[in-house]
């Protein structure tokens, strides 16, 4: 059963979908192809001798630590705990408030994975649980800052 006119709301919702699609990434490559001002003054320079040493490696187990995350003007502040699982060689790190209140518990695996296992509603929006992951990410890949991907900058 169809409903009558849907069809066309479809498409016309499709191309105002298309045309801000290409407004905005248009805007984006206009804003990216030139350099600002402030990091024009930066060299590059080749990758340093010294090796990152990752905190959370291999002797690591377990640890407690106080969590401060703050998101613009709003802060929420409480424990992280974080623990080794050498059966999935992974890392889960839970942060919660001091009364008990969880956050979010996230287990983060070698390379680039990681799964949310849980993560408050408030919280529970798709850019706040990506930049969650690829931020809490970097303490945990013990490649860090030998990364070929990574570009030194000198000013």
């Amino acid at each position: 059963m169809t409903i009558p006119g849907s069809v066309s709301q479809i498409k016309s919702s499709m191309k105002a979908f298309r045309t801000v699609l290409l407004l905005f990434s248009g805007g984006i490559l206009l804003l990216s192809s030139c350099s600002p001002p402030a990091l024009r003054e930066f060299v590059r320079m080749p990758k340093p001798d010294k090796r990152f040493i990752p905190v959370f490696n291999e002797a690591f187990e377990k640890s407690l630590y106080t969590a401060d995350l703050t998101f613009g003007q709003k802060s929420l502040t409480g424990i992280a705990i974080i623990k080794r699982i050498e059966k999935k060689d992974s890392f889960r790190m839970v942060c919660m408030a001091e009364t008990g209140l969880k956050y979010f518990d996230i287990e983060f695996f070698q390379g680039d994975s990681s799964v949310v296992h849980y993560i408050m509603d408030a919280l529970n929006r798709k850019k706040m649980v990506g930049l969650l992951q690829s931020d809490l990410e970097l303490l945990f890949d013990e490649t860090g800052l030998n990364d070929d991907k990574v570009t030194y900058f000198e000013c």
